[in-house]
This record gives structure tokens, C-alpha cells and sequence, in this order.
């Protein structure tokens, strides 16, 4: 404090400190948020890439427990299967069956072909 105030021509010479003091003070503010700002953003990006990670292995233990689901049904369906169509077609190289025999063996076997087809189409 001035003893008898400040002159008109003090306050002039101040008056462009004093807006640059306050210029300062806000700048100095903005970038105290804009820290804040950042620091929050880094840590969203860090929770987010954390969920990302954990949800990434999920998928990838959810898809190695199909493969090996598809595996099992694979071999559960395919190996009675090649059975039923391996021996009928044995069946029908022999000659001590009648010919209604016959058509329902030949009607197994291409039953049998057509089934297996299908099943390779799906669990291929």
C-alpha cells in the first residue's frame, strides 16, 4: 500500500501487470485441469484396456472350448457312423440276403453317406 494512494498515472503503469499477473493465473489453472484431465484420461484408457484384455482371453478360452466341443461331437458322430456305413457296405458284397434286404442295406449305406456328408459340412 501506497502512504496517499495509488495516481492515476501508478495505476496505469500497474493496470498491464495486473492483467498479465491474471492472464497467468488463469493460464496456470487451465493447465493444473488439463493435468487432472489427462492423468483421468490415462487411467480410463488403462481400466478400459484392462477390460478389453480380460475379455480378449474370455473369447479366446470360450473359442478353444468349442474347437475341443467340436472335436469330441466330431469323433462321437462320425466314428458310429463310418461303423454303420462300413459294415452295410460289407453287407451288401454278400449274397445270402433277398432283394428287399438288399434295397434296405443300399438305403443304409447311401442314408449313411448322405449323413456323414452333412456332418463333415457342419463340424468342418
Amino acid at each position: 500500500n501506497k502512504p496517499g494512494g495509488y495516481s492515476k498515472a501508478d495505476v496505469d503503469f500497474l493496470d498491464p501487470f495486473v492483467v498479465t499477473c491474471s492472464n497467468l493465473i488463469q493460464a496456470y489453472g487451465a493447465m493444473q485441469e488439463n493435468v487432472r484431465l489427462i492423468n483421468t484420461l490415462e487411467e480410463k484408457v488403462r481400466e478400459r484396456t484392462s477390460r478389453l484384455e480380460a475379455a480378449n482371453r474370455q473369447v479366446m478360452e470360450a473359442s478353444a472350448a468349442q474347437l475341443r466341443n467340436f472335436a469330441c461331437m466330431s469323433h462321437e458322430i462320425r466314428t458310429p457312423l463310418n461303423c454303420i456305413v462300413g459294415l452295410s457296405s460289407l453287407m451288401l458284397e454278400g449274397d445270402d440276403f433277398t432283394p428287399q434286404q438288399v434295397d434296405s442295406m443300399k438305403m443304409i449305406v447311401t442314408s449313411g453317406e448322405l449323413l456323414s456328408a452333412i456332418v463333415n459340412d457342419v463340424l468342418d
